[in-house]
């Protein structure tokens, strides 16, 4: 009974020390060779020229001319009008009304 007791105790000893153990890891893989370095690009050249473009016809120009004036309006209005005004207060604030030069 002993033996057998033994025998049974060394059984489990074994299953559980080769349970416990990890597999080996498996082989890596073959390494691929290294692909050839891709071409150099193509000689950049610089696009051509291009001359000026012509004049606008004469009827385009009439059509276009109230929107040009329009925006010169806008654009020089709101500049002397709002801006002008704002950076002079500023300036008199910083610098007083005589501008920081003495008299």
């Amino acid at each position: 009974m002993r033996a057998l007791g033994r025998a049974a105790a060394g059984i489990l000893v074994a299953a559980t020390l080769a349970a416990a153990v990890p597999p080996p890891a498996p082989p890596y893989p073959r390494q691929r060779p290294m692909p050839s370095p891709p071409p150099p690009p193509p000689a950049w050249a610089p696009p051509p020229s291009a001359d000026d473009p012509p004049p606008l016809p004469p009827v385009v120009r009439v059509v276009y001319a109230p929107f040009y004036l329009a925006g010169l309006a806008i654009r020089y209005g709101v500049e002397y009008l709002i801006i002008a005004p704002l950076e002079v207060f500023h300036r008199a604030l910083h610098y007083g009304a005589e501008g920081g030069v003495e008299r």
